[in-house]
């Protein structure tokens, strides 16, 4: 486990260790964990976050993170949530999104759940190992749910395989509301609140969980993010992301409270 900031300096370890996997994948006959974006604003039936959630601005970042020490999301999630480990997989998009809805429930105080990736990606997927984007596993969650990780094999791509309730059983975890994200302003609030955002990296093609605020001094902010590549990435899965490295380019969106159907 190591303390793992990605910046301009060192980004592209990330990038390369990406291609090692997509070239793992394109053994398999698959590349691509992020397919497209739909634009800002165009998701149907999602509200844009600057309606519903007031921006903090920059020169109050400072303060208010020196201010939650210890009690932002990562502080509260430590020892409650195992990280995820998509395997050899292009189900980041699922990963990041499903953890999202794990930690917002622990933030709103409900017992804490792994949930299954699997069960978002592959009744969209057919079982194929495709990547994909935020809205899409946005609109599984929304209508059917995530079941219980101990309902569906990790990194199990054969519905055959998950236990025979795991569709019952998502019912009971459907996200209910939450708005389309823009901009790494609308990121800081929203991490600032204590609100989890899977942000969409275009540099990378890979789909995180954001987390955090940071600040590093002066102007100089990123974000915590957990990942799903395992607890042998960064810190248990946790990582740091600066500024230009952590603004979403290919879609994020924010669970809103008291959205979720149990």
């Amino acid at each position: 486990m190591s303390h793992l900031i990605i910046d301009d300096g060192n980004y592209q370890e990330a990038v390369a260790e990406m291609t090692q996997r997509q070239r793992d994948m394109e053994q398999l006959g698959q590349a691509g964990c992020l397919l497209r974006r739909i634009p800002y604003g165009q998701i149907p039936h999602v509200p844009k976050a600057t309606e519903v959630i007031k921006l903090i601005p920059r020169e109050e970042w400072p303060g208010l993170i020196a201010e939650g020490k210890g009690t932002w999301l990562y502080d509260l999630t430590r020892g409650k949530l195992k990280p995820h480990d998509q395997g050899r997989t292009n189900y980041c998009w699922a990963h990041g999104s499903v953890r999202a809805e794990e930690v917002t429930r622990v933030f709103e105080g409900q017992t804490p759940l792994i949930l299954s990736a699997e069960s978002v990606a592959v009744p969209l997927t057919g079982g194929r190992n495709r990547g994909g984007y935020p809205e899409e596993a946005l609109h599984q969650m929304r209508n059917y749910g995530a079941c219980e990780q101990s309902l569906w094999p990790l990194n199990d791509r054969n519905e055959k395989n998950a236990n025979r309730s795991w569709a019952q059983n998502a019912k009971l975890h459907r996200v209910i509301r939450w708005a389309d994200v823009q901009g790494f302003d609308m990121q800081m609030t929203c991490a600032l609140k204590r609100r989890a955002v899977p942000i969409g990296l275009g540099w990378w093609s890979h789909l995180v969980c954001q987390l955090d605020p940071i600040h590093y001094g002066g102007t100089d902010f990123g974000v915590g993010c957990d990942n799903s590549w395992g607890p042998d990435y960064g810190d248990n899965g946790y990582f740091e992301l600066h500024e230009r490295r952590g603004t979403a380019d290919l879609g994020a969106f924010v669970i809103l409270s008291d959205s979720f159907s149990n």
